[in-house]
């Protein structure tokens, strides 16, 4: 085949219902009612997560270079905070629950990491 040679397709349907089809065409484009809003992108295409996820990875590696014993002593002094938080008697119902969440959290860290 010449480069120069044309493809001809046809619909032998197409030719006969081509008028009825362009009367439909038009018609529902008289029906067509535009978007409210822009099309846009959101950033939630599956390259795009596999990207952030392997940012988050490498981010995490960069993490991973502290010491577990600076991790460690870190949480014995966040759990000694908040035990100390908590025995004060002025607080408030729900901020009291909050901080008891907080310790509990703690604890099971810091129950993994001795693991």
């Amino acid at each position: 085949m010449k480069s120069d040679d044309e493809i001809i397709w046809g619909d032998d349907d197409l030719d006969r219902n081509q008028e009825d089809l362009i009367q439909n065409l038009i018609t529902q484009m008289q029906n067509y009612v535009p978007p409210a809003h822009k099309s846009t992108y959101t950033g939630n295409s599956a390259r795009t997560k596999r990207r952030h996820h392997a940012q988050v990875k490498r981010d995490a590696e960069k993490n991973e270079s502290k010491d577990d014993y600076d991790l460690i002593y870190n949480s014995q002094q966040t759990i000694n905070s908040l035990k100390a938080q908590l025995k004060e008697k002025n607080l408030n119902e729900g901020y009291e629950l909050r901080l008891t969440a907080i310790l509990q959290y703690m604890r099971l860290l810091e129950f993994q990491n001795s693991n």
